[in-house]
């Protein structure tokens, strides 16, 4: 399947829970073990993870249909999922009240929304960070506000290239050099960015998004990528998903 573009989804959990939690009742969107996980969690937190996945299977049934979206996901070595009987590459993040979700049919992708304002981080490696993030993705600025916004949106591109390659961001830092102590860090040799931006294949490009918040999506190198927002109704996600109410 291929669309020519990587679709990216903003999800106001707040503002499309009831809608999602409607739908979730009607076609159980959710499975058994991904309802186990969500168990664990503190209560606020719970439902806010299983109407992102409850999102995440109204975009992939509005792709594939209904059945083939409430089918249980298989991972891979380092954690990635994706649906055993199909090629289409999604990815999801989740932070606070918004989550993103991109869809590609053309290869894979990753996503990445940061909400936090605040971080914790020896100088060193911000700059490092913020370095990589700029190696990855040269001809896009990252913001000038102030260090905390930088470095955020600089992570969020390491989180989405990440996801993409399906290697986990722990991996990527040690191939960046970035990941162990601080001190070290000024010893660390530039990385390969040209292997890094491939996976499966397939090149990838890095783009931000401007959403008010840090967010940032690696998918393939030759498609665009177009910004939507989920629906905030029922019969807006049953349309979206091809059913009737």
């Amino acid at each position: 399947m291929s669309s020519g573009c990587v679709d990216v989804w903003l999800v106001d959990i707040d503002v499309t829970g009831d809608a999602l939690d409607a739908l979730d009742g009607r076609f159980a969107l959710v499975t058994a073990d991904e309802r186990a996980r969500a168990s664990g969690l503190e209560s606020l937190r719970a439902q806010q993870w299983t109407r992102t996945r409850v999102a995440l299977r109204v975009l992939l049934a509005s792709r594939l249909g209904l059945q083939a979206a409430q089918g249980s996901f298989a991972l891979s070595a380092a954690g990635k999922p994706r649906l055993v009987e199909s090629t289409l590459g999604f990815s999801l993040s989740h932070s606070g009240r918004f989550a993103l979700i991109a869809l590609s049919g053309d290869g894979p992708v990753g996503v990445d929304i940061e909400t936090r304002n605040q971080v914790n981080m020896h100088a060193d490696r911000l700059q490092a960070i913020e370095q990589a993030a700029m190696a990855l993705a040269p001809d896009i600025a990252l913001p000038g506000r102030d260090d905390v916004t930088r470095c955020v949106q600089a992570w969020t591109r390491l989180e989405a290239l990440a996801k993409a390659t399906g290697a986990g961001i722990g991996a990527l830092l040690i191939s960046l050099g970035i990941r162990g102590p601080a001190a070290a860090l000024g010893d660390r040799r530039e990385p390969n960015v040209a292997e890094l931006l491939i996976a499966e294949g397939c090149p990838l490009r890095i783009t931000d998004l401007r959403l008010g918040c840090a967010a940032a999506v690696a998918g393939p190198a030759s498609a665009d990528v177009v910004l939507h927002r989920l629906p905030a109704s029922l019969s807006g996600l049953t349309d979206l998903m091809g059913l009737a109410v």
